[in-house]
């Protein structure tokens, strides 16, 4: 199921060539995906957000790219947020072992 309406969609679509390569309605950007709640999605509702997880929060910037790559820039600040908010805070087991090789 889509976190996008299908108005925000066909807006992206007509104008992600201008999103993605200038910063005509740029300023239209950020409050329409607010508006649609996507800044919440990965925060607790305690804290003003609409819940899910870090995995939700990143399907959402995915979602966006699909349609504006500008659309899922300026959104993925949401992954970070989300994960630090989230109250499952272990992404990696603690007795990892990392090794680069």
């Amino acid at each position: 199921m889509s976190v996008l309406s299908s108005s925000f969609i066909q807006w992206l679509q007509q104008n992600a060539e201008n999103l993605d390569q200038s910063n005509e309605r740029a300023d239209l950007l950020i409050p329409q995906i607010a508006a649609l709640g996507l800044y919440k999605i990965g925060v607790p509702e305690t804290l003003g957000g609409s819940g899910g997880t870090l995995v939700d929060a990143i399907k959402a910037v995915t979602e966006l790219g699909n349609h504006s790559l500008a659309a899922a820039f300026v959104s993925w600040d949401i992954v970070p947020l989300s994960s630090i908010l989230s109250p499952q805070k272990i992404l990696f087991p603690a007795k990892a072992i990392w090794r680069i090789c």
